[in-house]
């Protein structure tokens, strides 16, 4: 653009019109930020107000051309990465320079700044041109380097493999600490690092002395099983009271025992035919069968008592010792409450005996989780027991035509809970692998191969589910925590008839948007250039102090204003918005409303500006 002036008359008369501009050459390849001054900088520090510019370059870093992208005002300049890269395309640059100047003389880069050029460096990536540095250019030969700074660092860009990796929504919200689903994880990864953690763990010496130790115990029936969960769902290593005293370990007074049914074989006389020893019947002198009196045992049983590891104390055991963990957890309390609303039954918290962690209770339908524990420790087991509810309950075990044991039902469970938590960052291996494991029936991994359909898909509906209430718990914290930060911020509007320089000419200033409507409204045809419009001034200390407009030259610049995520979370600016909004619908509900202002309330549209430096 120039501006070209013509003085056959008196007044003169100022023309805007589109002129082809020569590209900027130079022999000199930008490869330094000193490079691009001594190419850029003395144009640059002479302007009086924000231009951003981007210099597209060849793949020796020789400039190709030269666009300036936008023009501002003093102190900002509305830019969108769009703009930006259409040069380049044009060009067919291999990699591109953005440079800005500030004309107050300040280095320091801005909010929007950083943000554009994140944004710049993110679409860079995609598109394969690189943005090789940000400068910002102060009123002489100094300059502040995003590049120098270390902050862009010339990532590569990671694309899907796979289509559970595409996210295609927009706008989504950022995520952010450990709690955070990596795409990158895939199932198929996480699945794999399962199942090669319990291999490795299976051929360890740790492994082979367990064996040793497991040989000493007995191994339960089926129903047996059912009964010892039924009364104490957190048992793991179940026998007698003289079995643990063997062992060297004493029952705790006070104790309760778990009662299952033990066979009880007993010897009792019968008479039966006797045999010959072909397995013939032998007859006596009457031709009837002889008969002769012999000793059978008979199957018959009995209750009995047992008693869980966690009920006794003395020499240690040897089993595979699942690591406590103990990490911390960034969002924890969003993370636990995300759980707590995907799991289907109630999850509550109370002071559990021995080791137990947690457990659900198929007859109470509710999970519990030992108090106390350390953040990652908690999430593990919730989500452990959040499995078991959802595998294990009793409608989906009256769906099955042969019962799981309580080893498949284990393994499956701590199985969904290093899966889901690997996805959230969270490694549980130490704890898990020696879990799995000492439910497991050994190397063949017969319990974990079988239930690998089952892990994976429970495993991608947790994840799915709780990615979602995480994000929206998040988001709602942050608004709560902008809104908190916010809370005394205030805002006053102004009437101006030349709102791309509104203190040049006459200048209203309202404390209401009321009074600055009704003003405009009346005066709509005085303004000398016909760009009179409304504008706000928000003062809350941020980067976003100073004269923003809301109706500028009859179009409503709401869509431009909600573009900037700044302006779009401010409960102040929005509270405008809306208030504006809803004058316009009053103004529009009129028996003769005003032709301009009709005209205002129709033409919603944005100018195009969408980004500010």
């Amino acid at each position: 653009m120039m501006l070209e002036v013509n003085q056959e008359n008196s007044l003169n008369q100022v023309a805007v019109r589109l002129i082809e501009e020569p590209p900027l050459y130079s022999d000199i390849p930008l490869k330094t930020p000193e490079d691009a001054i001594r190419v850029m900088g003395e144009w640059m520090k002479g302007l009086d107000r924000e231009v951003v510019c981007v210099v597209n370059m060849q793949a020796d870093l020789r400039p190709i051309n030269m666009n300036i992208v936008s023009m501002g005002v003093l102190d900002q300049s509305m830019v969108h990465p769009r703009e930006i890269y259409k040069s380049a395309i044009l060009s067919n640059a291999h990699s591109m320079l953005m440079m800005h100047n500030h004309p107050s003389g300040s280095l320091e880069p801005s909010v929007e700044d950083i943000r554009i050029t994140d944004r710049m460096e993110q679409v860079g990536m995609i598109l394969g041109i690189p943005l090789t540095d940000h400068v910002i250019v102060g009123r002489g030969i100094e300059y502040y380097s995003f590049r120098e700074k270390e902050i862009l660092k010339m990532k590569e860009p990671v694309y899907a493999q796979d289509l559970d990796a595409i996210n295609l929504q927009a706008d989504a919200p950022k995520k952010s600490g450990n709690v955070k689903y990596d795409p990158q994880k895939k199932m198929d990864d996480l699945m794999a690092s399962l199942e090669d953690g319990m291999k490795e763990l299976f051929s360890s010496e740790k492994y082979a002395q367990y064996l040793k130790t497991m040989a000493k115990f007995h191994t339960y029936s089926l129903n047996n099983t059912i009964l010892i969960s039924m009364q104490r769902p957190e048992a793991t290593l179940v026998t007698g009271y003289e079995r643990w005293k063997s062992l060297g370990r004493q029952v705790k007074k006070g104790e309760k025992a778990i009662r299952i049914i033990a066979p009880a074989p007993v010897k009792e006389k019968r008479q039966q035919k006797k045999l010959d020893e072909e397995n013939k019947p032998v007859l006596d002198e009457n031709g009837d069968p002889e008969m002769e009196e012999v000793e059978v045992t008979v199957q018959k049983y009995k209750v009995t008592n047992v008693f869980d590891i966690s009920q006794t104390e003395g020499d240690p055991i040897e089993t595979l010792d699942a690591a406590e963990l103990t990490a911390s957890v960034e969002n924890y309390a969003e993370f636990l409450q995300a759980v707590e609303k995907v799991a289907p039954v109630p999850i509550r918290f109370d002071e559990l005996t021995g080791q137990t962690k947690g457990y659900f209770h198929t007859v109470k339908q509710e999970i519990v989780i030992q108090k106390g524990m350390a953040e990652s420790q908690t999430l593990k087991t919730a989500i452990h027991e959040t499995a078991h509810s959802l595998l294990h309950n009793k409608e989906e075990m009256a769906k099955q035509e042969d019962l799981k044991n309580r080893q498949t039902k284990e393994v499956e469970a701590e199985s969904v809970a290093f899966v889901v938590c690997s996805a959230f960052g969270l490694d549980t291996s130490e704890y898990s692998f020696p879990y799995i494991a000492g439910w497991s029936s050994g190397k063949e991994m017969t319990e974990l191969k079988a239930s690998m359909d089952v892990i994976r898909k429970t495993s991608s509906n947790l994840i799915k589910s709780i990615e979602k209430e995480v994000q929206q718990l998040l988001t709602e914290k942050e608004k709560q925590k902008f809104l908190d930060a916010h809370a005394n911020d205030t805002i006053s509007f102004y009437v101006a008839d030349d709102m791309d320089y509104p203190v040049s000419g006459d200048f209203w200033e309202y404390k209401t948007l009321e009074e600055a409507w009704e003003f405009y409204q009346n005066h709509l045809g005085d303004a000398v250039h016909g760009l009179r419009g409304i504008g706000f001034q928000l003062q809350d200390g941020s980067d976003y102090i100073g004269m923003e407009p809301v109706i500028k030259d009859g179009m409503v610049q709401i869509e431009e204003i909600n573009h900037k995520p700044y302006y779009r979370n401010h409960p102040v600016v929005q509270k405008a918005i809306s208030d504006l909004q809803d004058l316009m619908r009053m103004n529009q509900n009129r028996t003769k409303p005003d032709r301009a202002l009709e005209k205002a309330d129709t033409q919603i549209k944005p100018k195009g500006r969408e980004q500010v430096l």
